[in-house]
């Protein structure tokens, strides 16, 4: 009997392991091959070796060099190993073996002839160019972008978790409209939104959750709260994820946590703040929710999908102190409003933002272009 093909590279911040376990609960009846290019390339280990030295003059070693994070993205997103891992999933992957395929990100183009195949991103390089502080340090060569093009063209159908790449895909790469469908995402916690706790809005502690400290604008929140504490003395900042050199009154830097432990921090905080100025997704701003925190947020990327301002949180332009500051204040001097704010957040994603609804529009999609047989329907 045939199976389904779920092709990865490592973890992709737990979504990957959420993606798969929405497979295995709405195609239950099918066996999932589990193809992690990842494992395949230690297995041929020239292609690291290779990788490595042509990333690096693709990419060039500056770029590659910035942070751990920034050297496996562009590790990663070499034309060699775009070619190379190509070549090695044709040998794993056929339409004899499987009745469909699914990818996740952009890395990589798992497609074969006469396959249908699905892929399911957070991203697309191009859709930096919409950012306000974009920079072309962070984009890829011409001839990678028209690889990433490829891959997406290759799709049967491509999911995406926020509409502004689907927006990316259409308009800046020239996908059919009805071949890019948004399916969103949801929350990597195993808390039960049933099971939140009631918040204490009183309490003015705001809570930032960011393992990237710069990148999602710590040091813009840390000016902020300098202000707001000029109003709110008793307000309190804690800073979770990352170990910044912050030596403030009413500060807390707590450090990374696991997610076991993280639901502490937000059963504490009565506020959510996170001004970042890149931003692909932000699960995190789904768990604050999932949590009814009101939310503070930048208004780049996926986040006004699902941060309304005025309904459930703020929205501020990126690195403006002086708006993430009012919309603090507004916030700390309106316990009734917090909570307004966090019981519509919690709607929205219990509505919307979770990985059962995700797998429920995954399988609609995939149902309505394969034909599956009759003897392996899907639960």
């Amino acid at each position: 009997m045939k199976k389904i093909a779920f092709i990865k590279c490592g973890s992709f911040s737990k979504t990957n392991y959420s993606v798969l376990e929405q497979l295995n609960k709405k195609f239950g009846s099918w066996e999932i091959d589990v193809i992690d290019i990842y494992n395949i390339s230690i297995k041929h280990y020239y292609i690291l070796v290779i990788n490595l030295f042509a990333s690096i003059k693709e990419h060039g070693l500056k770029k590659m060099l910035r942070s751990k994070k920034h050297f496996l993205w562009y590790y990663f997103s070499s034309t060699y190993f775009f070619h190379a891992s190509k070549k090695i999933l044709s040998k794993y992957i056929s339409p004899d073996r499987y009745i469909f395929s699914l990818q996740t990100m952009t890395f990589f183009d798992a497609s074969q002839p006469g396959l249908h195949h699905f892929l399911y991103t957070d991203d697309t390089v191009l859709a930096r160019l919409y950012y306000p502080n974009f920079k072309e340090f962070d984009i890829w060569s011409p001839s990678r972008i028209e690889l990433e093009r490829t891959a997406l063209h290759n799709a049967t159908v491509n999911f995406t978790m926020s509409t502004n790449i689907r927006k990316s895909m259409i308009e800046q790469y020239g996908c059919d409209e009805e071949k890019v469908v948004c399916i969103y995402a949801g929350s990597n916690t195993q808390i039960s939104p049933n099971s939140i706790k009631p918040r204490n809005y009183h309490k003015k502690n705001i809570l930032f959750v960011g393992v990237d400290w710069e990148r999602k604008g710590g040091p813009e929140l840390i000016e902020a709260f300098k202000l707001v504490t000029q109003i709110h003395a008793d307000a309190q900042l804690t800073i979770v994820g990352c170990s910044p050199k912050v030596d403030l009154p009413n500060c807390n830097v707590v450090g990374r946590v696991s997610l076991k432990e993280v639901f502490k921090y937000y059963e504490d905080a009565s506020v959510f703040c996170l001004p970042t100025t890149f931003e692909p997704f932000g699960i995190v701003f789904i768990e604050a929710f999932m949590y009814k925190l009101p939310v503070i947020a930048t208004d780049i990327a996926a986040i006004p999908d699902f941060v309304k301002d005025g309904e459930n949180g703020y929205l501020v332009k990126p690195k403006d102190i002086a708006q993430i500051a009012q919309a603090l204040d507004k916030l700390l001097a309106n316990p009734s409003q917090c909570k307004i704010f966090g019981e519509e957040g919690h709607r929205l994603i219990t509505e919307t933002y979770s990985w059962d609804k995700v797998g429920y529009r995954m399988k609609e999609i995939i149902e309505s272009v394969v034909n599956l047989p009759t003897h392996a329907t899907s639960s």
